[in-house]
């Protein structure tokens, strides 16, 4: 299922109802905007429950230099994951 926006991909992150996110990294550097993932300043003292447990399952690169990240959900704790991220607030 593919999300159209941040709002709704954030409000079913913090319901837990996304298993896959498969995210595409431009080469651009367009400057500021809506963060799909918190920074730790915008959460004021939340703690590390409140990550996001991802693990890198498949990248592909693109001709035009854009590159697909494909990450897995992983519950429990942070050693089964990869990588992880802040869960939207």
């Amino acid at each position: 299922m593919s999300i159209g926006g941040i709002s709704a991909a954030q409000t079913l992150m913090k319901h837990n109802l996304i298993d896959e996110y498969m995210l595409l990294a431009h080469p651009v550097i367009a400057g500021s905007g809506r963060r799909l993932f918190p920074t730790d300043e915008s959460l004021s003292g939340k703690g590390r429950n409140d990550r996001l447990h991802l693990k890198l399952i498949n990248t592909k690169t693109f001709k035009s230099g854009i590159v697909m990240l494909h990450y897995e959900y992983v519950q429990g704790s942070s050693e089964d994951a990869g990588t992880s991220f802040r869960r939207p607030i």
